[in-house]
């Protein structure tokens, strides 16, 4: 089957990147009715995060084949107002093979229905740019089986602008889910159990980071120490908080280290 008439296969016009690019979408869409079941149907190659009005709604595009490609319906009645309303979209593309995904084009499909009726639709319309808070291109694997790691700057949210999407070709059918979509529930509390500093085993340092941080050598700190303008823990990441790490690797105390590392226990 295919979605709402006029849905198109999308990406953003302003990318250049071949692998690993993540690409933002913004839509808006109206409400008439207080009691509306309001609907999103949504497929990405590769993967694709959704918000409505700034409230997140899911995520998790189902690990499908480029000529089968699977789309979620996903309802949200609960996050829409009477009147208008936004969709952001954050979509990821890897764009390289592996264990968990077979390469294809990038993509974005998605409608916005309710009672039948389409209130928006992807297409050359949807605005779109480069998400300038991740390192986009190539990166390194976490595992071969796993594909891309991921860099993430907090400060660099927003850097570049908006522009009309550009319509890609793809000509295969869609299919809803097969299987009951997992549900995402409350946070679980999280509970750091150890903390510091890290320097890479010079035999191990070019190999994926998943098997250099497990050949890493590891010192006991706490990160916040790092910047002693963060305030006590627990600390809260954020855009305008981001958690900078002033530390002068030259310096005796930090002389040969790599980074800090974190390990967490979500109970």
């Amino acid at each position: 089957m295919q979605l709402s008439q006029g849905s198109k296969w999308i990406w953003a016009k302003s990318c250049p990147y071949e692998v690993n690019c993540y690409c933002e979408f913004a839509d808006k869409f109206i409400v008439e009715r207080p009691d509306s079941t309001v609907q999103v149907r949504i497929s990405a190659d590769s993967q694709y995060a959704l918000w409505i009005n700034g409230r997140f709604a899911d995520f998790g595009q189902y690990a499908d084949f480029p000529e089968y490609k699977i789309f979620d319906t996903i309802d949200i009645s609960h996050l829409v107002n009477v009147g208008d309303n936004e969709i952001r979209i954050l979509a990821y593309y890897q764009g390289t093979s592996s264990s968990t995904y077979l390469h294809a084009a990038a993509g974005l499909l998605y409608d916005v229905i309710c009672d039948d009726r389409a209130l928006a639709v992807s297409n050359s319309y949807t605005l779109s740019r480069v998400a300038s808070e991740y390192k986009n291109g190539p990166i390194e694997f976490v595992t071969w089986q796993l594909g891309y790691t991921f860099a993430y700057d907090a400060t660099k949210r927003g850097k570049n602008k908006w522009q009309s999407s550009v319509a890609v070709s793809n000509n295969v059918k869609v299919f809803p889910r097969p299987i009951a979509k997992p549900e995402v529930k409350n946070r679980v509390p999280a509970t750091i159990i150890a903390q510091g500093f890290f320097m890479h085993h010079p035999a191990y340092k070019d190999n994926t980071p998943a098997l250099a941080m497990q050949k890493a050598f590891l010192s006991s700190g706490r990160i916040w120490d790092l910047n002693k303008k963060s305030g006590c823990e627990p600390f809260k990441l954020s855009a305008r908080n981001p958690l900078v790490c002033k530390v002068d690797p030259t310096s005796p105390a930090h002389l040969g280290e790599n980074g800090v590392y974190l390990i967490i226990d979500l109970g």
